[in-house]
């Protein structure tokens, strides 16, 4: 979750200052408004996190990676 509330925070900004930064600034913004600022923030982080999490799922093989049994036997 970590490296991920990051990328949700600034890309949620800037969808939030595009979006809806109108209605905000004149004072407009009622709670449907607050309501897709809010899911300007979880979309981001959302995909931030299928991201993280794919590429931590991704086997050492395909990563290009040598196998766990292959690194323990060059530490010795």
């Amino acid at each position: 979750m970590r490296p991920c509330v990051p990328v949700a925070a600034v890309v949620g900004c800037v969808l939030s200052a595009i979006n809806e930064g109108t209605q905000i600034a004149t004072g407009q913004a009622g709670w449907p408004t607050w309501v897709r600022v809010g899911l300007n923030f979880v979309v981001p982080f959302m995909v931030a996190s299928y991201g993280y999490l794919s590429a931590a799922r991704v086997p050492r093989w395909r990563a290009g990676l040598p196998a766990q049994d292959e690194t323990a036997d060059h530490e010795m």
